[in-house]
Formats: structure tokens, sequence, C-alpha cells
């Protein structure tokens, strides 16, 4: 495992108030992944992807995304072309 040196504000570690490491390498563990969604949403958005495919690209299943998704609003588009990508 590699080892990264971040530097946090007292601020926020006070807001935190989390000792334990590996409870903080959890909570980077559950950002990371919330940043992938919402960037794969983003892209899902504009209408490039369809939700299978930001799906993949944040590297969870499609039921969870669909959850995501519609946490934010968001429905399946679905057209010719994208399905035809997806079945390659």
């Amino acid at each position: 495992m590699a080892t990264v040196q971040i530097k946090v504000s007292k601020k926020l570690l006070d807001q935190l108030a989390i000792k334990d490491e590996a409870l903080i390498e959890k909570l980077i563990e559950i950002g990371a992944k919330q940043v992938k969604i919402e960037e794969a949403l983003a892209i899902f958005k504009t209408g490039k992807i369809s939700l299978w495919k930001a799906a993949r690209m944040a590297g969870v299943p499609l039921r969870e995304m669909i959850i995501h998704a519609s946490v934010h609003g968001l429905k399946p588009k679905v057209n010719e072309e994208m399905l035809e990508d997806e079945t390659r």
C-alpha cells in the first residue's frame, strides 16, 4: 500500500473529530467513490452516455447508479446509437 501525505486544516480535523486512521481512510474511500459517481452522472446528464455506461465509469452496479440518478432527478435515456454501442 502506498503512503500519501495530505494536509488538512485544523478546522476540518476538528469538524471530523476522527482520530482513527482506519476511519479516515474509509472516509477518503467513500469520498472518492462519491466523486466518481457525481462525475459519471454529470456526463450522463449531458446525454453523451447511458446510465449503464455511467455506472461502469463510476465502478458501481447499475442498480446503485439508478438510485443515485433518481436522487438527482435523472432518468435513463435510451437511443439506438447507445444500444448499439453497449452491445459491442
